[in-house]
């Protein structure tokens, strides 16, 4: 297989293992859980229930289900990770020459319209229930998509592992880039064997985690909310997006029948994480996918302008490790420069055992 140019080496060698130390949002008052008994129940599971009654925002005031929070220092975070991840990317396309063809699919970042939902490339919406989770629900949505474009395998990855064990936050708060991080060298469990509960609790490293990330990214360093062109033009190249956007009490209420999302006093800042799936040039606007469950807004969807509430804040992707080719020693190395620790990734066979 044909290896990099050498003179990428000094690049390599010159990225460091970046400590993240991410401390949760927490109520200052008194602990959310103590208001929301539901949290304290380990057999609360309402990721599916019934779609009348699935819908989190009827359920929790806002400042339960919005609480995505970025270190201050997010953007050089960014910039680094970008490095290795331009890096990363040649290499796995490299790996993956032979089966291009299975990139190909219909989107192409010059059409009027696309979403990722309409050919079958996204996962079912989820609910996050009475904890502010909506980070991890943001960073499976997308890694769920890529998965599907990548190796044709439709699964239900457990956030409550990602919540338990990733070190990106808890009920009162997190952010994705950590949870990407820990798919990469840890891996994260299925649903079946780790159900979400909607509350904080330990982590069970013997848990079989096979769904693994073989790299990701920000869709710009450069700006904290990438173009409208550089977010279609991502859409395309790695599927679903993780963005962020300021949620508030009318984007709670959000009604289809009202047509596309716009407030015009949404105010700056941003809260709350969700997964971009796709475009619409005629209604000037996103399809997101949100995780308060299916009998949220459009069965769990919202149309929402191109220019409004900071969608597409701090736009990440991810890469599903593919089931066409093991990560070779050369690979391997490069991000061992990045993360001194990875455990072993799946052989193409085994992912057999991970389907549906």
């Amino acid at each position: 297989m044909q290896k990099l140019s050498k003179s990428l080496f000094p690049i390599i060698i010159a990225f460091t293992i970046i400590g993240i130390s991410f401390t949760a949002c927490e109520d200052s008052s008194e602990q959310i859980s103590s208001h929301y008994p539901l949290l304290n129940n380990p057999k609360f599971e309402d990721k599916y229930r019934d779609r009348e009654n699935d819908n989190a925002a009827e359920q929790y005031p806002l400042e339960v289900l919005a609480q995505f929070e970025l270190p201050e220092n997010w953007q050089e975070i960014a910039e680094i990770q970008n490095k290795y991840a331009e890096i990363i990317y040649e290499l796995d396309y490299e790996r993956l020459v032979d089966y291009d063809y299975l990139f190909k699919d219909m989107c192409f970042a010059s059409r009027t319209a696309f979403n990722w939902r309409d050919v079958g490339k996204v996962t079912a919406v989820r609910n996050q229930g009475g904890c502010g989770s909506c980070w991890a629900f943001a960073a499976m949505g997308a890694y769920e998509s890529s998965n599907m474009i990548r190796n044709n395998i439709t699964a239900d990855v457990s956030e409550q592992d990602v919540l338990n064990c990733a070190g990106a936050g808890s009920c009162r708060g997190g952010w994705y880039d950590p949870v990407f991080k820990y798919m990469l060298t840890n891996g994260v469990a299925s649903e079946a064997s780790e159900p979400y509960l909607a509350l904080d609790d330990f982590c069970s490293p013997r848990l079989y985690k096979p769904f693994r990330a073989i790299n990701w990214g920000f869709v710009t360093v450069k700006r904290e909310i990438p173009s409208v062109q550089e977010l279609k033009d991502a859409l395309c190249k790695y599927g679903s997006l993780s963005i962020a956007v300021k949620a508030t009490s009318a984007f709670m209420r959000y009604n289809p029948a009202d047509g596309v999302f716009k407030e015009e006093e949404a105010g700056k800042g941003i809260n709350h994480a969700i997964t971009l799936v796709g475009w619409d040039d005629n209604k000037n606007a996103w399809l997101i996918k949100n995780s308060w469950g299916s009998g949220w807004g459009d069965n769990g969807y919202m149309w929402i302008d191109y220019n409004t509430n900071n969608v597409g804040y701090a736009a990440t992707w991810v890469q599903a490790q593919s089931r066409f080719y093991i990560p070779d020693d050369y690979l391997l190395e490069v991000i061992r420069e990045r993360f001194e620790i990875i455990n072993p990734f799946l052989h193409p066979e085994e992912f057999e055992k991970i389907e549906g």
